[in-house]
């Protein structure tokens, strides 16, 4: 954690700082074939980035307490 307890990026040479997953990228326009599927690109994306938040969430949390 960084002197004023936020969580301090890892790349930065900060070996207290909690791992994070990578983010979910965001699909291209040309990924999406345009026929309103049910498993769109961007509906699976969007799932995705929701429990990837969660997780980053989650674990930053379990960093502040420990």
């Amino acid at each position: 954690m960084g002197g004023d307890g936020q969580a301090v990026n890892p790349e930065r040479g900060d070996v207290d700082a909690p791992v994070l997953p990578p983010r979910p990228t965001l699909p291209r326009p040309e990924d999406c074939c345009g026929t309103g599927c049910v498993h769109c690109i961007y509906v699976v994306y969007d799932n995705a980035l929701m429990a990837w938040e969660r997780e980053v969430k989650r674990i930053l949390a379990a960093a502040k307490t420990a």
